[in-house]
Parts: structure tokens; C-alpha cells; sequence
């Protein structure tokens, strides 16, 4: 019996990745352990292996092609077997519409798709029933642009961003004194002998206060609540391929050190692009940190399946008056971004204010 090729089970949050090359045609033989697929998620790139010795008897799919998570790529077994029969029918809007090269060429240049404009055309279209269209329906040349085709990885992380289109967003800033979090972290990071960042930190605490707020872990789903049993904090990075989402698994479970030693390494991880699947699969609430950039202030984008991210912002000085006296004092914003269908604004101010509570204490 033929062996499918599938992708497989990715963890809550991913439901459809992209194909990014395919390495093997029909008829290829190939050894189980030989990767045959790129695939791509928003977060990252992961190759799919063969489990089977044998041939490629089939290929379900096609490079740039949206796939759900469990569908068959294809198939591997031995010359001669039978393979699970796919309806082939073509739609009318599928079928491949045939052009002479100056017809094409003309309607590239005004931007006209001629599998949609020539659906119903019978024939090859041939370089005056473009100019036809064109004078029929007062098409004129339009301000030069220049097209830019997205990367594989870029277009699913905006598949990923607007599948979050019904969420009501809201976000609330809270100012955090930073002089007495740094003697904190200072101390602790001596008396540890350790290099303690403020991210680390406050994941740290986040996580804490997740605990005492169980709704912040959680995401709305036809008209329910689902709420998440782990607490799985992602901090995002900038990644060699964009925007990258590792994880810290059971992150409430983590005493600061072996939270600050986890982080490094997922930070090494990220340097050398040596991330695996299950370092950013199951993600619960995400954390992002913009400091760096001197952004004092953002409304950091709510990932899919979640409900909240907090942001981190940079440092930024102000003054406070005592006994008639001007003292500078450093602060740094707090940014909550969240979903108003499950958290209101008082949950979520109670939240990021028992955070700075517990940085502060």
C-alpha cells in the first residue's frame, strides 16, 4: 500500500503552512529519511522526510501552494501501485486560458489578469482583443509602480496576521520607573553571577501574573472561550528569514534562572537559525520587546489562537517633583495590546498593573 506524505500535526496555533520548493519529481526514487518538501509557517522553515523507501508515485501539491496541516503531499511506494484516485475535474475559472506572447506582453503592461478578463474567451487570444479591451473599456496608462514579489515566509506570516481580522482590538500603556528594576536585575544577576536581562525579567514576572489572570491565556473561537492549561510565553525575534517566534514552555514553571539560561539559548538558536518545530509550536501569549530601537511607545499585533501581547518599550527620561525639587527619574512604557471580546479594560489594567507591581516589589 502506497505511504502518504502529509504534513503533519504542528501544534495549536498552525492550521496551514505554504510549500516552498520541492525537491523530488513523480518517478524519483528516494530513501526514507530523504527530504522531499520545504515547507514554510510564519514563524519558520521545516523540511518534510520521506518515511518510506520507494518512488514518488505522486505529487498532490505545488510550490507556493497553501496547504492545510494532516493533507497528503503525495505519495511513496513502489512502481506499479495503486494510489488514492483525486476528483480532476477542472472548473471553467480553472482552466488554462491560451494567449499569443503579444497578447500577454500588452496585457502584463496594463495589468490585466487575462484568466479573469478572458474567462469566457474561446480560442487564442491574440494581441488585438487585448487592444480591443483595452479601447472598450478606456484603459489609460496608469503612474509607474514597481512590483515586488513577497518571499514565501513573508506571505505566510501576513496569512497568519489577518487571520486575527474579527479580533476587537484594544491596548492600554502603563509607565514603568526603572531605576529601582535595574538594581533589581543588577543584584540579582551579581549574586548569580549571571548577565540577567530587563526582557528576561519581565517574562518572568508576565508569566507570574498570567497565573493570578488566566484569561490573558486564552483566545475566542465560534463564540467561545478556549483557555490554554500551559502557560507557553513566545518572545519574538528578528530571525535571519523575518519575524520569528520561539518558545518557553510551561514558562510559570521556570525559576528565573533556568528561565534566563532558556531564553540564551533560543537567542543562540535564533543567531545560528537553528531553530526546530518544537521550539515554536504552542504558543500561549507572546512578548516583544522594541527597546533597542528607541520606540517608547507601539501597539504591538495580536498573534493567532491568542489574546493578548505584551509589548516592551524603551527607556525614555522624565522628571518628578520632590520637596519642590525636579529629580530625574528613567522610565520605560508597558504596552498590553488585547482581544475586548474575552478581557475589559479593567482586567486587562489590573494585569499589566500587577506586573509592575511585581517588577517594582
Amino acid at each position: 500500500m502506497a505511504t502518504e506524505i502529509f504534513i503533519p500535526k504542528m501544534g495549536a496555533n498552525i492550521d496551514v503552512v505554504d510549500i516552498g520548493k520541492i525537491y523530488k519529481s513523480e518517478g524519483d526514487k528516494v530513501k526514507k529519511g530523504e527530504i522531499l518538501f520545504e515547507i514554510i509557517t510564519d514563524k519558520a522553515t521545516f523540511d518534510i522526510e520521506a518515511d518510506a523507501d520507494g518512488i514518488i508515485l505522486s505529487l498532490e501539491c505545488r510550490e507556493g501552494q497553501t496547504i492545510k496541516v494532516l493533507e497528503v503531499l503525495g505519495y511513496i511506494g513502489y512502481e506499479g501501485e495503486q494510489i488514492p484516485i483525486k476528483n480532476t475535474q477542472i472548473s471553467q475559472n480553472q482552466k488554462d486560458i491560451k494567449a499569443t506572447p503579444a497578447a500577454k506582453k500588452l496585457a502584463k503592461d496594463n495589468n490585466i489578469e487575462l484568466s479573469i478578463t478572458f474567462s469566457n474567451f474561446n480560442g487564442i487570444i491574440k494581441e488585438h482583443d487585448v487592444i480591443d479591451y483595452i479601447n472598450n473599456n478606456n484603459i489609460t496608462d496608469q503612474i509607474d509602480t514597481a512590483k515586488e514579489k513577497l518571499s514565501p515566509r513573508k506571505l505566510a506570516e501576513i496569512k497568519n496576521l489577518t487571520k486575527n481580522k474579527e479580533y476587537i482590538y484594544s491596548s492600554i500603556t502603563i509607565s514603568l520607573p526603572t531605576n529601582k528594576l535595574k538594581e533589581k536585575i543588577k543584584k540579582f544577576s551579581e549574586d548569580n553571577k549571571i548577565r540577567l536581562s530587563i526582557f528576561e525579567y519581565i517574562t518572568y514576572i508576565a508569566a507570574k501574573s498570567i497565573e493570578k489572570y488566566p484569561l490573558i491565556n486564552s483566545y475566542y473561537e465560534n463564540e467561545m472561550i478556549i483557555k490554554y492549561k500551559n502557560i507557553n510565553i513566545g518572545i519574538a525575534m528578528n530571525g535571519e528569514n523575518g519575524l520569528i517566534v520561539p518558545v518557553l514552555y510551561n514558562t510559570n514553571n521556570l525559576d528565573l534562572l533556568s528561565l534566563s539560561e532558556k531564553m540564551k539559548e533560543l537567542i543562540m538558536k535564533n543567531i545560528k537559525n537553528k531553530f526546530e518545530l518544537n521550539d515554536i509550536e504552542n504558543c500561549t501569549f507572546t512578548i516583544t520587546d522594541l527597546s533597542s530601537y528607541g520606540v517608547i511607545n507601539f501597539i504591538p499585533v495580536i498573534n493567532f489562537k491568542q489574546c493578548a501581547i505584551l509589548g516592551i518599550c524603551a527607556e525614555y527620561g522624565s522628571c518628578k517633583n520632590e520637596n519642590d525639587v525636579l529629580i530625574y527619574e528613567p522610565n520605560m512604557n508597558l504596552v498590553l495590546s488585547f482581544d475586548h471580546r474575552i478581557i475589559d479594560g479593567k482586567y486587562a489594567a489590573e494585569f499589566i498593573q500587577d506586573i509592575k507591581n511585581k517588577l517594582l516589589e
